[in-house]
């Protein structure tokens, strides 16, 4: 089965690291995610993929202070 994580490198830690996911509770995490960014009005880009047969792919580009972190979905 395969395993998910999603690292990023958002100042002050916005979120914590996740250990090890399925793909279905990837999924979930980071859409929950970028509702989280979005509710605390942080300006977002976002990427994800989730289709069928292919790997679960996912990036957040926030913006904070004129400079961007990113939060990375992908298979371990």
């Amino acid at each position: 089965m395969a395993k998910y994580v999603i690292k990023n490198n958002l100042p002050k830690k916005i979120i914590t690291e996740t250990g090890e996911m399925n793909k279905r509770e990837a999924a979930h995490f980071f859409l929950g995610l970028v509702n989280h960014l979005n509710t605390n009005d942080y300006k977002i880009s976002v990427m994800f993929r989730n289709e069928k047969g292919k790997d679960l792919r996912g990036t957040i580009s926030v913006e904070i202070d004129g400079f961007f972190y990113y939060v990375e979905l992908y298979k371990v």
